[in-house]
């Protein structure tokens, strides 16, 4: 079921994402939160990817309920599961809520929680005055350690599911 995946699988995937996204738009609220799991690597889909991805859609949809007004799921892609929520409300504020989430959730830093406008713009963390996103191995700009390769997928994959065996017990059922 779960297989590596290649390059131009990768990049089809992305133009697919961003149909829904325009997609979901035309049916729902101006604004779309576009959530992934980070996943190194040509494994982008597992059990444990998963769990961690439904338990990111549950947190939004709990977050989010009076405003959702769309919510579309691609769960089994082998390029990831990846879900998209259309919302009514101001794209700043919704992408404050996202970012405090991913500080705050013990998982939250294995979801890639993208904010969209209404003109497919992605807003970004640090337009907003939080800090990017920090290396789950050594805490420099995660950006840089990606770009140089400074870590090992391997690595990475332990970190990974060291942090979903940690929280399993704090997070509830």
């Amino acid at each position: 079921m779960f297989r590596d995946v290649t390059l131009p699988e990768v990049l089809v995937s992305r133009e697919q994402r961003r149909a829904r996204r325009d997609e979901l738009r035309q049916t729902g609220g101006k604004t779309v939160i576009q959530i992934t799991v980070n996943t190194p690597g040509p494994r982008k889909n597992s059990t444990m990817i998963q769990e961690i991805f439904n338990t990111g859609v549950g947190s939004l949809e709990e977050l989010f309920a009076p405003q959702i007004t769309a919510v579309r799921q691609a769960p089994d892609e082998v390029t990831g599961p990846s879900a998209w929520i259309a919302l009514e409300g101001e794209t700043e504020r919704i992408k404050r809520s996202c970012c405090g989430l991913e500080e705050s959730h013990p998982w939250g830093r294995l979801w890639d929680l993208d904010v969209y406008d209404e003109r497919d713009r992605a807003l970004s963390r640090e337009e907003l005055g939080f800090e990017g996103r920090r290396c789950l191995i050594c805490g420099r700009p995660a950006h840089e350690c990606g770009r140089s390769r400074a870590h090992s997928i391997e690595q990475l994959r332990k970190k990974i599911i060291s942090i979903h065996g940690e929280s399993k017990n704090v997070i509830p059922k």
